[in-house]
């Protein structure tokens, strides 16, 4: 032992027990230190090393208070005289590997780890710790072979399955690690960690409720905390109450000023709602405070149009990818951001290069895969069952309520501009994308003579009137605007013939190219791929040409989105007029619109209607690629059914 660390060691407390039985002193040390008391044990680990300078539990209840007091060079000065006073035992060299990880020599951590290894090879938290040091240095896989090894020998420990599903996710393979994060839950249902990110990615996912639950338990186990609060403002942003969720966050923001991640929750709220000068403020800084991070940057190229005077930004974002340790999904946001910023700025093949990137990573992380065999017998089961007859066979378990107004078509086709114009009609309510009919649809079902389960139609038309009101009991007509409900026209017409159906048309290149250039939360997985989108389109093309020919033109009329931009007023009275309302001049200016917007088109949505989107693709026309098998706008009837 060194004099200088003999010398620390002997300050030992002038009122020292009177027993000097080191059994005795240690089970106190350890009492101390189980029941947080670090005083107490470091005291009495040195009273054990005065009678023993070498004993191991001494030396390692000393290295850990050394450790956990923010005394790092002293714990690895400790560590490393357990380490030389017993080469021949694994847990010093773990110890001293741990401390290494955190001082940031992940190349000593590794070799001490390796030590203990040829030691005892069935070492579960070696194996694990091994794993903690390849998750530093970005090798995933490696990280996650070391993990597997930890599980196979110990496969009870939460917190090995809690890493594995880090080391998972930043793979991208999002549903094994949800499946990790969940039995880290289970088996250590204090570890907030595994409950947050868990719903981090269920929310990601589509799986809201489940979410919620999650996120639930994360702020149950920091009661009054900063995190609680931004876990509460996470789930009111669910519910659709966005001013309280911009209430928790602030109150997180007092709790924590320099939270970076609160500030760039804040960013989005204010985004959503369309204060976008403010949401710029709090995007600028979340990034001054973590540099290191995606959020703030992100933000800042999501809530404007850039300009060459952003070039620092851009350089920014470009220099986040070179990162070792940036994840895919992380990438994938950067690459989105930076297609987004290059188009802003007219270099149109920087621009192809980063949204090809973006869903690229986007495919491997997401790990699910759009099937267009499904999808086509899906379309021809719609196309087969939803006929004239079926119809008249069901008109009696029909209902008449006339509030609903589903929106659809293809995403990015104008359905969000249509349900701002029609929302600024003091009779209207707007009901954003609500997952009603993809919720329901599923159990629909129908007898051998093609009658529907009246049982189901009962409980859907119910439930549904009720979902609606609580959006607004008061309002003549209620959106729903979730493009993809182009599926469930016919199932709508038999339930609420009264209703009303606005389809959407866009250019199909225009619409599939700008599919291919957003990064959709979810349930659009056939977005990341070109022929996917092309598939998708082809299939949405014919399930809409067989409405158009079953269903009456007061049921369903469709709007071309280069016809409304090009001249609004006529195509937006012709939409207030089907909808059964009186004019109002509000109609003509979406853009002052206020209510919260959460879609890919939050920001252009806040714009006057603007034509710069139409023939957009002519800018990427050396790109098309498999869109260039897509039909022309020409070639396409456009205008009301």
């Amino acid at each position: 032992m060194n004099d200088e660390f003999a010398m620390w060691i002997e300050k030992a407390p002038a009122t020292a027990p009177s027993s000097s039985d080191i059994q005795a002193l240690l089970r106190d040390a350890i009492g101390a230190y189980t029941d947080g008391r670090g005083d107490d044990a470091e005291r009495r680990a040195r009273e054990i090393l005065v009678q023993q300078p070498d004993h191991l539990a001494g030396l390692q209840i000393l290295t850990a208070v050394a450790g956990q007091t923010g005394r790092l060079p002293l714990a690895l000065r400790i560590a490393r005289h357990a380490v030389s006073s017993h080469p021949n035992h694994v847990s010093p060299h773990v110890q001293l590997a741990n401390l290494l990880r955190e001082d940031g020599d992940l190349a000593g951590a590794a070799s001490e780890l390796d030590l203990a290894l040829q030691l005892q090879p069935d070492n579960a938290g070696a194996h694990n710790d091994r794993g903690l040091v390849l998750l530093a240095e970005s090798q995933f896989e490696r990280a996650i072979d070391c993990f597997a090894e930890a599980l196979r020998i110990d496969s009870s420990c939460g917190l090995t399955h809690y890493n594995m599903a880090l080391a998972l996710e930043a793979l991208g393979s999002l549903p094994a690690a949800m499946e990790r994060y969940q039995e880290a839950a289970r088996l250590r249902p204090n570890l907030v960690e595994a409950h947050y990110k868990l719903g981090l990615l269920l929310e990601e996912e589509g799986y809201r409720k489940r979410a919620i639950e999650c996120l639930r338990a994360a702020a149950a186990l920091r009661p009054g905390t900063a995190f609680a609060r931004l876990c509460e403002a996470r789930i009111l942003g669910f519910e659709g109450d966005d001013l309280a969720s911009e209430e928790f966050v602030r109150r997180a923001i007092l709790l924590e000023p320099r939270k970076s991640d609160a500030h760039a929750m804040l960013g989005t709220i204010l985004m959503q709602q369309g204060r976008f000068d403010e949401a710029s403020a709090s995007f600028d800084l979340a990034n001054a405070l973590n540099t290191h991070d995606i959020l703030g940057p992100v933000g800042l190229v999501e809530v404007k149009r850039l300009s060459d005077a952003d070039r620092p930004l851009i350089g920014q974002l470009e220099r986040k990818l070179g990162n070792p340790a940036i994840t895919g999904h992380e990438a994938a946001l950067v690459h989105f951001a930076l297609g987004k910023a290059y188009d802003d700025i007219g270099e149109y093949g920087h621009a192809i290069g980063h949204f090809d990137q973006a869903n690229s990573l986007k495919k491997r992380v997401k790990n699910k895969y759009y099937n267009p065999a499904v999808h086509a017998e899906l379309v021809d089961r719609l196309i087969r069952r939803f006929t004239p007859q079926f119809f008249a066979r069901n008109k009696d378990a029909a209902r008449a309520w006339d509030a609903p107004v589903l929106i659809v078509g293809m995403p990015r086709s104008g359905t969000t501009l249509v349900e701002q114009v029609l929302s600024s009609h003091p009779d209207v309510a707007a009901g954003g994308e609500l997952a009603f009919w993809p919720d329901h649809a599923p159990e629909f079902g129908v007898d051998r003579e093609g009658r529907i389960d009246p049982a189901w139609i009962r409980e859907t038309q119910a439930a549904y009137q009720t979902r609606l009101k609580q959006i607004s009991p008061t309002a003549r007509r209620i959106t729903d605007k979730l493009p993809q409900n182009f599926h469930n026209i016919g199932l709508l017409y038999a339930t609420f013939p009264g209703a009303r159906v606005i389809h959407c048309r866009r250019d199909p290149i225009d619409t599939c190219l700008s599919v291919y250039f957003n990064n959709f939360a979810n349930g659009m997985d056939f977005s990341f791929d070109r022929q996917w989108i092309v598939d998708y389109y082809e299939q949405y093309a014919r399930l809409t040409e067989h409405w158009r020919n079953v269903l009456p033109p007061a049921f369903l009329l469709e709007i071309g989105y280069e016809d409304v931009v090009a001249a609004p007023e006529p195509f937006i009275r012709q939409i207030i007029d089907f909808c059964g309302l009186q004019w109002n001049d509000a109609c003509l200016r979406p853009e002052q619109n206020q209510r919260v917007i959460k879609t890919a088109s939050v920001w252009q949505a806040r714009q006057p209607i603007y034509r710069t989107s139409v023939s957009r693709w002519q800018r990427y026309e050396p790109w098309l690629g498999v869109f260039n098998s897509l039909p022309r706008q020409a070639n396409l009837k456009m205008g009301a059914s």
